[in-house]
């Protein structure tokens, strides 16, 4: 089954709306990030068409492999960063709402971006000073320089799209569920009841206390549960005391996965 983006709750396919967050699902579906294909494999594409020029230029201080190698670590990145858009919005919003280190994904482009000139710069030096014959220790060392330029910009050009597209996320699909505290308490209490077979009502249970946990983004709640949803059956009278119904415990985690349920009778003279 699909997994809601937004709270990693399943739904059916063909819905418009999960079942869980009630965000909307069809949002999600409609986005792609088929545009930064371009950029991400820009630099694998100028280290095949480098080959070309290599190979024209007869035996040099480029050795072949170089290239081949340069090229599949690239795709290699290129892939490992392509699917990652989801994850580093979740990363910068959660900087935002709980203590989680934020992603420093500007400073990553930038990195990368200077090393891939630098390397650049480097490989041209070494090309320039060399002279025939060459040696083999001379090859490893311009291919220390040169195949990391295509990985660097790989990197950075990759990078550089998945941050357009964070922009562009946050216009048009739903927050994730741990920004917005009151969608992630109705999403908890909703599945706390159920697993305690209580129906989803509001009258079914009081909201004592609401905490979140500023070290995981979770959330910690107190229930009371009256009486007439408590698990005996009701007592017409008790000498001496009055039914006060169960408090509940409950805990669970950023996407309002219950993680604890405990019930209390509570009673009151």
């Amino acid at each position: 089954m699909p997994i809601c983006r937004t709270c990693q709750g399943e739904y059916a396919r063909g819905e418009r709306q999960c079942p869980r967050c009630e965000s909307d699902v069809v949002a999600w579906e409609k986005e792609t990030f088929l545009w930064g294909i371009i950029p991400g494999l820009l630099p694998s594409a100028a280290a095949l068409l480098m080959l070309i020029f290599w190979r024209r230029q007869g035996p040099s201080v480029h050795h072949w492999m170089v290239s081949l190698m340069s090229i599949a670590i690239s795709l290699l990145v290129f892939f490992g960063l392509y699917g990652t858009p989801p994850a580093w919005r979740n990363r910068r919003w959660a900087s935002q709402v709980y203590n989680a280190p934020r992603p420093q994904i500007i400073m990553m482009i930038a990195a990368t971006f200077i090393g891939g000139i630098a390397m650049a710069i480097a490989s041209f030096v070494l090309y320039k000073t060399s002279r025939p014959p060459v040696e083999f220790w001379q090859q490893l060392i311009f291919g220390a320089a040169y195949a990391p330029i295509y990985v660097l910009f790989t990197a950075a050009f990759t990078l550089g799209a998945i941050q357009a597209h964070l922009s562009h996320l946050n216009k048009r699909v739903p927050l994730p569920l741990f920004v917005d505290t009151e969608r992630l308490l109705r999403v908890t209490i909703k599945t706390a009841l159920q697993s305690l077979n209580i129906p989803d009502k509001s009258d079914n249970y009081k909201i004592l206390e609401v905490n979140r946990i500023p070290e995981t983004g979770g959330i910690k709640v107190r229930l009371l549960l009256p009486e007439r949803q408590a698990y005996q059956p009701k007592r017409h009278s008790q000498a001496g005391k009055q039914q006060g119904g169960k408090r509940c415990n409950i805990e669970a985690d950023r996407w309002g996965r219950v993680k604890l349920v405990q019930t209390k009778k509570q009673e009151t003279e």
